[in-house]
């Protein structure tokens, strides 16, 4: 069977041809069809979090979507009944189903259906949780490596209560006794139990740790925490990449879109576009 491809064009940049193809290929996906995003940049470089966000949008095992131009499309067409390409300026993508985004603004976008001639009035999706905004400070940051990231700690308390908050910091030593080495930082979590927590910390001797790293130049954060002296952040901060890569000078990588914000995204273009519309341009019934 010949595959099947849905275009997502625009002139316009920013307009959210990615937005729009990973919503199809969710959109797809809840409607158990396998689906491969392409993406096909035309003239600029396809940018890493666009083939991260398409990539989750299919269900696919890679990390990123596949790239590239007339060629690399052609082989992916042999693999796959059904491509959703995500065209950049100069790319003529095959014929058939398109989407042309003609506008982007704050008060939503406009879609052309190629097919029907029809322009879809689409309200404005907030993306920030597929497409989080980075600071330019932040951007500039050299990024993490288990290379040059820094030499951390994280107390493993008895009665820790945030674990959420310390995700973002891989390669992270969890400490139940004093290590030898220096540490550039000390994590301290937030308790549920303060007292019994403080009396373990002195117990182990990590408490008297905790000073002397500190006294050669070691960073004491505590997360939402009032055991020990420290820079005080709220529980829960740590959970943002950003506020993490500052704290450590590092570039971490947003973290990838879950399945909740995906699902959303699909429901939303289904409402836009109308169950039966989708069904004969995507699908081809």
């Amino acid at each position: 069977m010949p595959a099947h491809t849905i275009a997502v064009t625009s002139r316009v940049a920013g307009a959210g041809k990615t937005l729009i193809s990973a919503a199809i290929c969710r959109w797809m996906r809840r409607e158990h069809h396998p689906v491969c995003p392409f993406s096909a940049p035309g003239t600029s470089k396809s940018d890493w979090r666009s083939l991260q966000v398409l990539a989750r949008a299919a269900d696919l095992l890679e990390k990123a979507a596949p790239s590239g131009g007339a060629e690399e499309l052609a082989a992916l067409l042999e693999h796959w009944q059904y491509v959703v390409i995500d065209c950049g300026p100069g790319f003529q993508p095959p014929p058939g189903p398109r989407f042309e985004l003609c506008n982007a603004s704050g008060s939503g976008i406009e879609i052309l259906d190629s097919v029907s001639g029809q322009m879809l009035h689409a309200p404005w999706y907030n993306a920030s949780v597929l497409f989080p905004e980075i600071p330019a400070e932040v951007a500039q940051l050299p990024e993490w490596t288990f290379a040059n990231a820094p030499h951390v700690g994280v107390c493993s308390l008895p009665n820790l209560r945030n674990f959420a908050d310390f995700r973002l910091f891989r390669g992270a030593v969890w400490l139940s006794s004093p290590p030898a080495g220096l540490f550039q930082y000390v994590l301290l979590p937030a308790t549920s139990d303060p007292a019994f927590d403080r009396r373990w910390l002195a117990e182990v001797g990590l408490d008297a740790w905790i000073e002397r790293q500190r006294s050669q130049g070691c960073r004491v954060i505590c997360a939402g925490s009032n055991l020990v002296d420290g820079e005080r952040v709220q529980a829960g901060e740590l959970q943002d990449f950003r506020t993490v890569s500052r704290l450590l000078g590092r570039r971490l990588a947003p973290p990838e879109p879950d399945d909740t914000a995906l699902e959303a995204l699909a429901v939303w273009l289904e409402r836009v576009a109308g169950i039966r519309r989708l069904r004969e341009r995507c699908l081809g019934s």
